[in-house]
């Protein structure tokens, strides 16, 4: 006697089952089951569990819900019913969050890092999903994720396609985050049928991993500069308004030699000495050709031959300070750069009103990064027997290189490959790949070393996963569809892509594909249903807006939202 195969379902007898199928894919849009009982047989609850059953095996598909119901009059009346998996939930809820915040300088900011994994674990514990394996995620990577109200099953998708993976979800409703394309093989078991089809690779000549732009901390020599009437950013002496005795004799605090401008239309020039003048220092190139040191940056072909190649300057270092800030829940450390720091031979007029040697300068310092000019609070100045001369200082500040191009430099990994040398090399920018490079010095500002974080924050492993990742996705692949007699309890992976489990109309079948899909006409390919997961996310943030614009105009602008507790 043959087996009889059954479907189950809270409100549809077993016994009125014509015919039934479950596809169950990858990613966050549920599978579905379709079910087709005879008309006025079957009154199925909105919630329960779909349960397919052949000889000893069972198969319980949890957490399903009703979704449509349609009939169709041939050979009788015919209802078809389209059941959802327990992915159902996901389309709701939502999470707030901003991780893996960059510094100015590109560096992460510690107190927000959060690993792949971690970053999962979060979302999954916001759908609601008791069950779960994130462990096989790459960890390596720390993308700046910034969750305003998203929804929390599109964030998680849009997560593992940044890493590689997808999600994997199994019919008792646990979910498994695993790289894409590794996995079991079919299942070996006496197949039906067979099929294998074979997709070749088209490969460049080699990857190409290019980071954000780097950031370097050196110190400079500073030169006196002060701001022209014609707008422009000047040596001192070269200054229209130059006294006719130069500076030397110049009282720094009155400037009093220096004329008064008699036409309105032009800035005074005493008033521009006053607060330029002995306040503003540029920076300028040392004997090495940049910075103060040896001068020789690996990996740049060749340095600036201006000042204005290391521009911007940005406002402080590399190096990080912590400072405690206090509120309603509490106190916390700030993180954010240390202020650049100057120090040399001046006249302290704030702290000893004499002159200093060798000192940092404790006052209040700003920069204009885009001119390379440093600006004080107070005047800076050797004071030689009441004659005044530019201080002989230097200022440590973190800031870019570009090169001879003009383009800012940027750490790059070049991974050969053994394609057509005719072929173009594959370009992969990664910003959040950042290079930073401190250059330590002595008390005589001499070089004495230099630390990177090339290492520290693991880039060449950032950069080897995302070409070995896009070489992965250009793999010869080889994928394979099988359809077995019975039911047969296997899962989805990486590889495995897809499994369909059908009775009634024939035999109890189950069809298992790896790295392909079937069923189309049931539910559309991965990378389809990922384009319309997006383009849905789109349309329902433009919908929202809509709404509340249309809103907002029928109240004639007085809304009068309902906040929770």
């Amino acid at each position: 006697m043959a087996l009889a195969a059954r479907f189950e379902f809270p409100g549809i007898p077993a016994t009125s089952v014509i015919a039934a199928n479950y596809s169950l894919g990858h990613g966050i849009t549920p599978g579905v089951v379709t079910v087709e009982v005879p008309a006025g047989m079957a009154k199925p609850r909105q919630e329960g569990t779909c349960v397919f059953s052949f000889g000893s095996t069972t198969l319980n598909i949890e957490g399903c819900k009703v979704d449509t119901g349609q009939s169709r009059i041939g050979q009788g009346q015919i209802w078809t019913y389209a059941i959802l998996d327990g992915r159902w939930p996901w389309q709701y809820g939502y999470i707030i969050g901003h991780y893996n915040v960059r510094r100015p300088d590109g560096r992460l900011r510690e107190m927000t890092e959060k690993t792949p994994q971690e970053l999962a674990t979060m979302l999954l514990e916001e759908m609601n999903v008791a069950s779960f394996d994130v462990s096989k995620m790459e960890n390596t990577r720390r993308p700046e994720i910034h969750w305003s109200y998203e929804n929390p099953a599109q964030a998680l998708a849009t997560l593992a396609d940044e890493v590689g993976c997808r999600v994997v979800y199994r019919i008792d409703k646990s979910v498994a985050i695993l790289p894409a394309g590794e996995g079991a093989a079919l299942p070996n078991y006496a197949a039906m049928s067979i099929d294998f089809t074979l997709d070749t690779a088209q490969l460049p000549s080699g990857i190409i991993v290019v980071g954000a732009e780097s950031t370097y901390q050196t110190r400079w020599e500073l030169e006196a500069v002060g701001l022209d009437d014609d707008g422009l950013w000047k040596l001192i002496d070269d200054l229209s308004y130059t006294p006719t005795n130069g500076w030397e004799e110049e009282d720094p605090e009155t400037m009093g030699n220096v004329v008064e401008q008699t036409n309105p239309l032009k800035p005074n020039p005493r008033a521009l000495a006053l607060q330029t003048v002995w306040r503003c220092y540029r920076i300028k190139l040392s004997e090495s050709g940049g910075p103060l040191g040896d001068g020789d940056f690996e990996g740049i072909d060749t340095l600036p031959d201006t000042y204005r190649g290391y521009l911007p300057l940005s406002s402080g270092l590399i190096d990080i300070q912590s400072t405690e800030t206090s509120d309603e829940d509490g106190v916390s450390l700030e993180r954010k750069p240390k202020p650049a720091m100057v120090r040399g031979k001046f006249f302290d007029s704030q702290w000893l009103h004499d002159m200093v040697e060798d000192v940092a300068y404790k006052g209040q310092v700003s920069v204009d990064g885009e001119n390379g000019i440093v600006q004080f609070g107070k005047p800076m100045y050797e004071d030689d027997d009441g004659r005044y001369k530019e201080a002989t200082i230097v200022v440590e500040v973190a800031h870019p290189i570009r090169r001879a191009d003009r383009e800012l430099e940027r750490p790059t990994w070049v991974f050969d490959l053994t394609g057509s040398r005719s072929v173009g090399k594959k370009v992969l920018m990664a910003p959040d790949l950042k290079y930073t490079v401190k250059v330590e010095y002595d008390i005589d500002n001499n070089e004495t070393g230099r630390i990177d974080n090339r290492v520290s924050d693991k880039l060449d492993d950032q950069a080897e996963y995302l070409a070995n990742t896009f070489l992965t996705s250009l793999s010869t692949v080889e994928s394979g569809d099988r359809s077995y007699p019975g039911l047969i309890d296997t899962k989805t992976d990486g590889a495995i892509s897809q499994i369909s489990w059908s009775i009634g109309r024939g035999p109890a079948t189950t069809r298992v594909s790896r790295n392909s899909e079937h069923d189309a006409d049931i539910i559309p390919p991965f990378k389809e249903r990922r384009r319309k997961e997006l383009s849905a996310k789109f349309e329902r943030d433009l919908a929202d807006t809509r709404e509340t614009t249309a809103a907002y105009r029928m109240t004639s602008g007085k809304l009068e939202p309902k906040f929770s507790d």
